[in-house]
């Protein structure tokens, strides 16, 4: 068999094969940019504030409803405040105490009032519907076997892409004219060339989009199994300062809360990071650590690698650690950029709506990919 239509054939079968799953994943992650307005559009009852006025620190306000709630334990609290809108603080619960029905809380900013509760697992109410569309995109509602099967079927994209893209160069001379033809769509051609020049057209002028999510659906799909061991093995482990912090330690003595550990934080911030604000704390009883997540000023929590985060050990009321990817090197750039390339973050909204472009491209350039092959047979 020849070698170019072999190529033709796989890119076509392979394409066949996983054609639903990559409509399936284009469309979810469409929507998936747009996640946290449309939970809120969904919940007003949780997420709108009618009150006004002054309005409360949200660590403080943390502790305060852990004080009122010692059934509970705190494990996330945002920093920001948005005009309007209640805080969503992440919940477990505390040591000895029966599980909780729920995992976030809503809390009204101006007043402590809780507006709501509930536990973000996915299902197809109002209140689950953005969960189970997220985990619909990640891992088909499959656990770590969806996970697994869709880090397969990005690969399979991976391929295709790469084979479409090659298949596109034409065979004869002159390459360069013939090529050109390629990168266009026909005006008034029937549907079955339209429909050609599209798929084939489409694919050329999107080609470094779609490879990169391709790229960063395997990596993230195997993120723990294969692309961190991978990157650890080319440019070293972390030195592990951090592992000892709360070693042997299954709950520790928490003698600090969210305020005080901000104030450590932020003193630490002040001189490393000027300039940069507090996002979000979070609270880890198996460490025995809070976590205070930085970034410069702006909306965009995950703009280029994301946010610093420094760990504040809950009983020496001290920095114990760090998370700085700009000062990781490569390992730092490959391992905190899958996320904000894959969901377009990276540079705010011009980069997320790129990939909102590319989500229902994919779908789009799937199903002429299918219509071609049902033609031509």
């Amino acid at each position: 068999m020849r070698v170019r239509p072999a190529l033709v054939w796989l890119h076509r079968y392979l394409g066949l094969s996983i054609l639903a799953f990559l409509v399936l994943a284009g469309l979810t992650g469409s929507i998936l940019i747009f996640r946290a307005r449309l939970d809120a559009l969904l919940n007003p009852k949780l997420f709108d504030v009618a009150t006004h006025g002054s309005i409360m620190a949200p660590a403080r306000l943390a502790d305060e409803l852990a004080h009122r709630h010692p059934s509970w334990r705190i494990t996330k609290v945002p920093l920001r405040l948005h005009r309007g809108r209640a805080l969503a603080f992440e919940v477990t619960a505390a040591p000895a105490k029966p599980p909780l029905a729920f995992s976030q809380v809503f809390v009204d900013p101006h007043t402590g009032r809780i507006l709501g509760m509930r536990n973000n697992r996915p299902g197809w109410s109002r209140r689950h519907l953005i969960a189970a569309i997220f985990q619909l995109h990640q891992n088909l509602l499959l656990g770590t076997f969806g996970r697994w099967f869709m880090g397969v079927v990005a690969f399979g994209w991976v391929i295709s892409n790469l084979l479409g893209f090659y298949l596109t160069f034409p065979g004869l001379p002159p390459f360069w004219k013939r090529w050109s033809k390629m990168w266009r769509v026909a005006r008034g051609t029937r549907l079955p060339r339209f429909c050609l020049d599209l798929h084939r057209a489409g694919g050329l002028w999107l080609f470094l989009g779609f490879l990169i999510l391709a790229v960063t659906s395997v990596e993230m799909n195997f993120f723990d199994e294969l692309f961190v061991p991978s990157v650890n093995l080319i440019f070293g482990a972390p030195d592990g300062a951090l592992d000892g912090a709360g070693a042997g330690m299954r709950t520790p003595p928490v003698q600090i809360n969210f305020e005080k550990s901000l104030q450590v934080a932020g003193k630490r911030a002040k001189i490393s990071l000027p300039g940069w604000v507090p996002v979000f704390a979070s609270y880890d009883p198996q460490l025995g650590l809070y976590g205070v997540s930085f970034i410069p000023k702006g909306d965009n929590t995950y703009a280029w690698l994301g946010p610093v985060e420094y760990f504040v050990s809950a009983n020496a009321k001290r920095v114990a650690g760090q998370d700085d990817p700009y000062q990781e090197g490569a390992r730092g750039i490959l391992l905190r950029s899958l996320y904000p390339l894959h969901s377009g973050r990276i540079f705010g909204w011009p980069t997320r709506a790129f990939v909102f472009v590319l989500g229902l491209a994919t779908a789009v350039l799937s199903l002429t990919g299918l219509y071609v092959w049902y033609r031509r047979r």
